[in-house]
């Protein structure tokens, strides 16, 4: 894994990163245990590099703060 991580606008952005690896993470453990496979590595770590890689699509949605 190497550089860094920069979001759909460009800027970069470590809880985004973290919120999205950790959902691709939890994917990746649902296909393996639906396919009754192993994984190769640590599904957190594959989730992080396909992140990096651009591999995952994702959108992110503006909450109105005024609600917090």
């Amino acid at each position: 894994m190497t550089g860094e991580y920069k979001g759909p606008e460009g800027k970069s952005n470590k809880y985004e990163l973290v919120v999205v690896a950790a959902q691709e993470a939890r994917r990746l453990n649902d296909f393996y245990r639906r396919a009754l496979a192993t994984p190769p590595r640590r599904v957190t770590l594959e989730a992080v590099d396909r992140v990096f890689g651009g591999h995952v699509k994702y959108a992110i949605e503006n909450d109105d703060e005024s609600s917090i």
